[in-house]
């Protein structure tokens, strides 16, 4: 990705001043480190005062968590303010230089589902969590985001994986409390639990604040960061605040719902268990720090010395063990060192001057030998200096390449619009030209068309090559020029008899439904290679042999929850159904197929595939199952009205019951030897025809597709890009949407495949194509389809349709139209 070389380029370009920056600091260092020690200013907390404040008050954090209402609506509060505190932080695997950390806080603060905007209003979507630092961890540091991790509902990014938010309470989170992780290349002070309620009143809470301040709920509220010990219980006490005993071990924690202690306790250890990859959680800076604070209130100096130098040296921004170096009883732990010793020299001379050992730095007695450390303050001031130019030269750097990457994908943005106006105007143009003229609705304008006789240039415009003579026609889709070929008589045909209707008893849920035979395949996964993309025009060139009229449909349909998600809700919907009409004494086949995939929280998305389903099926099914002559006008009519209905139902429950459901969609109308299909959003439908291959029908409506067509990234990229799940098209969103529509001329032995993202997301084409292959039943298609989607991780609902296309050599004497695969009962009323 160009991104990824940017921020490459700004690396070497700072590379130089970091690199001389860390050799000045470390020279500085041992130059001037007793200086530094004594000369830096203090934080607003101070060490030594409580064994159980001191150990747990590094691990509380100032949370800001940032709601984006959409549509954007005056007057909702941006973001809410409060507590959390750092519960775990060991690595992520063993021997990995990655460390997982885990903050937990109340969930009426973090809340996945977002916030209420107000009576009447939208509801606030969680975009941000920010995270800082209190003084007594960072006590030199100023005051500043730690972390800041874009979200997008229960999941987070961190700048190096998406996390998922953990709720106590699933599908309610603002009933209790939430956890979730972050990564650091360093480990973190974390909090213990404690092994039981304490009920003597030595528990207090924590809260960051000015102790001399009023109580937060001020604008400046990021900005009061001094840990304070406070009486639980009081009214202006923040959502998030830890309660701890007296051996500052987390016991409660204030939320907004009443709740108990060991219930968080127990909900923390159950999900921040080790990993299998190790055996337990490991973190040398927590357990030297605890023993650290436990040495010095047992006044034991020595050791206590020993235990905050090793819990500073992992973390160099963790500054608390710092602070506590430089309280006065530490002035005691000095000792003399061999080359210090009152009357000696290094050489074995005698002297009347020496030093003295304050810890790990070497103190000079002479009043004149304060001169080098004098010089060394000066050359870390300096080095201080050029480390905040470089700071705010790369922060410009930074700002000027997301200017870049902004500008490139407005200007794609843009180059796709003029696109589509030049398709329109060629639309227009077709209706008033020739043959050569009849572009597909849906296919992209090119212009370096070829003669397939003589290979000269031609124009979209010629009935004939300019060179040889020969007479053309433009394909269906505008991308190819074939000869036309010559008129063959038409058959007169036999004048009509009258059939009878094919009846649907009821509602269409009400028909029996054709259960499918479970399966079993296994199949791994391939490298991510591509399939080519559909093309109308190649499709109809290869099936101009076939002189068939009618062909036969063999189903298999399966959905699945997936592996992450199978104790809730399936958001995915099918529908499956076909049947025979008659038209001028000849029997036709037809069947209806749609894949719908919902959003919107987990019942409001099923609710939403589920209603769409429904709206289409008692739209289209009664039209195309009568003796009615349909042409294909007709019919891309009927399909395209069925979703715009469904669309509109969809948008109607929004409203009425201020939701924010949506679905995707796509649909197949199968009627004699030509398929019609339509989709919105990100729901896909591929044809498999051999030798071709697998071809992919439909075009995502998402945002990473959009990158890809605008040439910003990669086609392989759409699988790892953080914004792969966003759509900018889906039914429900608006009164009226675009629909995508194609037409395919089907010939023996295609197959049509219908699937959500849940498929095509967790297996790559090359193994789709592999298994649809080499499984010729397609409801042991469907099956193994479904088990390399859980294979490849099942992060989602999957749900696929397969259609195996045969020849019909006659009537299947079906009288009525035949249901295989249909939603659940649906719970609303009868539309």
């Amino acid at each position: 990705m160009s991104t990824y070389c940017l921020k490459s380029a700004s690396r070497k370009g700072v590379g130089f001043f970091v690199l001389s920056l860390v050799v000045v600091v470390l020279i500085a260092q041992q130059l001037v480190a007793p200086a530094v020690t004594f000369a830096s200013a203090t934080s607003g907390y101070q060490f030594g005062g409580s064994a159980a404040l001191d150990k747990a008050s590094v691990s509380v954090v100032r949370l800001v968590a940032v709601y984006t209402p959409t549509p954007p609506v005056a007057g909702c509060p941006p973001s809410k303010i409060g507590l959390g505190v750092l519960v775990g932080s060991w690595e992520t695997g063993q021997g990995s230089k990655n460390f997982s950390n885990w903050v937990l806080t109340d969930g009426s603060l973090i809340d996945p589902a977002g916030i209420s905007c107000g009576p009447g209003k939208p509801t606030e979507k969680l975009s941000n969590i920010q995270i800082y630092l209190n003084d007594a961890y960072a006590s030199s540091v100023p005051a500043g985001i730690f972390k800041n991790l874009p979200c997008n509902a229960t999941t987070c990014t961190d700048g190096t994986a998406t996390v998922t938010l953990i709720c106590q309470v699933q599908n309610t989170c603002d009933k209790g409390v939430v956890l979730f992780p972050f990564h650091t290349p360093v480990p973190e002070p974390y909090i213990d639990m404690a092994q039981a309620d304490q009920t003597t009143p030595d528990q207090f809470g924590i809260e960051l604040r000015d102790p001399s301040a009023p109580p937060v709920g001020t604008s400046q509220v990021t900005q009061l960061l001094t840990p304070t010990r406070v009486s639980p219980g009081v009214l202006s006490d923040e959502l998030g605040m830890p309660i701890v005993n007296s051996d500052g071990q987390l016991q409660d924690m204030n939320t907004k719902e009443v709740d108990t202690g060991q219930s968080i306790r127990t909900f923390v250890t159950a999900k921040t268990a080790p990993a299998p990859t190790q055996t337990l959680n490991t973190n040398t800076l927590h357990d030297s720090w605890n023993q650290g604070v436990q040495d010095f209130y047992a006044k034991d100096f020595v050791n206590a010395q020993s235990n905050f130098i090793r819990a500073g040296a992992p973390n160099p921004q963790f500054q608390a063990p710092a602070a506590f170096l430089r309280l006065p009883q530490f002035k005691a732990v000095a000792t003399p060192t061999a080359a210090a010793r009152p009357g000696t020299t290094s050489a074995g001379s005698t002297s009347s001057q020496g030093t003295t050992q304050l810890g790990p730095f070497a103190i000079p007695d002479s009043v004149f030998a304060w001169i080098p450390w004098i010089i060394g303050g000066g050359v870390l001031l300096i080095a201080l200096l050029v480390f905040v130019i470089v700071m705010v030269i790369r922060g410009q750097m930074r700002r000027g390449r997301e200017l870049k990457a902004f500008e490139k994908e407005q200007a794609a943005a843009e180059q796709k619009a003029a696109l589509e106006i030049q398709r329109q105007q060629a639309q227009k143009a077709a209706h008033t030209s020739g043959p050569m003229n009849a572009v597909h609705p849906n296919a992209p304008v090119k212009t370096d068309l070829r003669c397939p006789n003589c290979r000269q240039p031609v124009l979209a415009s010629d009935n004939f090559c300019s060179q040889c003579r020969s007479p053309l026609v433009l394909s269906d889709s505008g991308l190819h020029v074939r000869l036309v070929k010559p008129q063959e008589p038409t058959p007169t045909p036999p004048a009509p008899q009258p059939q009878p209707g094919l009846a649907l008893p009821g509602s269409i849920y009400d028909q029996p439904t054709k259960e499918m035979s479970p399966g079993d395949f296994n199949n791994g996964r391939e490298d991510p290679e591509k399939t080519r993309p559909f093309t109308a025009g190649e499709v109809a060139m290869n099936v101009e042999r076939y002189d068939g009229s009618n062909m036969s449909l063999v189903v298999g349909t399966r959905s699945n929850p997936g592996i992450k998600r199978q104790h809730k809700p399936n958001e995915d919907s099918l529908f499956a159904a076909q049947g025979e009409r008659v038209l001028n004494s000849h029997s036709q086949q037809f069947g209806l197929f749609v894949v719908a995939d919902g959003m919107g929280g987990h019942a409001n998305g099923q609710d939403a595939s589920r209603l769409a389903i429904q709206t289409i099926s008692d739209e289209l099914l009664p039209k195309i199952s009568s003796n009615e002559p349909l042409n294909d006008d007709a019919l891309v009519q009927i399909l395209i009205d069925g979703v715009q209905h469904a669309n509109q139902a969809v948008h109607q429950r929004n409203m009425e019951q201020r939701a924010d459901m949506g679905t995707t969609i796509t649909a197949a109308l199968i009627v004699g030897v030509t398929a019609y299909v339509a989709n919105v959003g990100d729901s896909r439908t591929y044809l498999y025809r051999k030798p071709a291959g697998l071809k992919k029908i439909t075009n995502d409506h998402s945002v990473v597709a959009s990158l890809v067509e605008a040439g910003i990234i990669q086609p392989d990229d759409i699988y790892t890009h953080p914004k792969r799940n966003q759509i900018y098209r889906s039914l429900g969103e608006k009164p009226v949407v675009d629909v995508d529509w194609f037409k395919i001329t089907l010939q023996p032995e295609d197959k049509l495949l219908l699937c959500s993202d849940g498929l095509w997301d967790m297996v790559r084409d090359p193994t789709i194509e592999q298994i649809l292959n080499t499984v010729p039943d397609p409801s042991q298609t469907g099956n193994a389809l479904i088990k390399a989607a859980l294979d490849g991780g099942g992060e989602d609902n999957v749900s696929v349709i397969v259609v195996y296309i045969t020849e019909a050599s006659q009537r299947t004497g079906l009288t009525g139209v035949q249901l295989l695969a249909k939603p659940e009962s649906p719970q609303w009323p009868p539309m």
